[in-house]
């Protein structure tokens, strides 16, 4: 099953969140038998976009980085590292299958769906790793441009904050958005972290809006735990 990669000012970003809320890689965690005729229409369209996309060879390095990560545990808490990174997540959460392009998905398997319209599409808080490269441009640039991809992905998304911080000596960008898909209003977090020379780490939390209060101190304690190698 192929993510939906997009190309955009001559680098590619792996847009996660158009492949999560929008059902482009139906990939709201349900059977296949529950998939609804709109999501399996938008993986037509991931399948294609991904197809549009083959000519743009990706130097081995990316592809290296782009792999699933390993994930062990311990008595406290999961660990999921490989050879360019390491964190830490809540010991009853679990590791998906990640669609090609992203390094991870840990979801909270064990969330009770108490929302309508969470539990038509077996909704569940998540987050997901991704790697991606700067391509030369600045971070301020390369999240500028990210930003525009959500917007234009989802008109009405409302960017609740915007925090310059750091992770672990890393420079980072936090971005908190508010938006609404499948009729549910949906609370998204994002940390982007600047590795070593272009390389970048996205990691995305998504949550209902409801739920945001209960996981904002999980998140954070997620990204905290985010250590690169090397």
């Amino acid at each position: 099953m192929q993510g939906k990669i997009q190309i955009v000012g001559g680098f590619i970003i792996v847009f996660l969140l158009g492949l999560v809320l929008g059902g482009a890689a139906g990939f709201y965690f349900q059977d296949s038998s529950q998939k609804s005729a709109g999501n399996q229409k938008s993986e037509v369209i991931a399948e294609s976009a991904a197809e549009n996309s083959a000519q743009s060879v990706l130097p081995q390095e990316i592809i290296a980085k782009q792999q699933p990560a390993v994930t062990t545990a311990t008595t406290t808490e999961n660990i999921l590292a490989n050879d360019y990174f390491a964190l830490q997540y809540p010991l009853e959460w679990e590791q998906s299958q990640a669609p090609e392009g992203i390094s991870a998905i840990i979801v909270n398997n064990q969330e009770e769906i108490t929302n309508p319209e969470a539990q038509k599409i077996n909704f569940r808080t998540y987050f997901s790793v991704i790697y991606d490269s700067l391509q030369g441009r600045g971070l301020e640039d390369f999240v500028n441009n990210y930003k525009a991809e959500i917007t234009r992905a989802f008109p009405d998304a409302s960017f609740v904050s915007e925090v310059v911080n750091q992770v672990n000596n890393q420079p980072a960008y936090f971005l908190e958005v508010q938006l609404d898909d499948h009729d549910l209003s949906l609370k998204v977090f994002f940390a982007l972290i600047q590795g070593q020379e272009d390389d970048m780490w996205i990691l995305t939390f998504n949550t209902q809006e409801s739920n945001w209060s209960l996981y904002q101190e999980i998140f954070s304690q997620i990204v905290n735990s985010f250590e690169l190698k090397g």
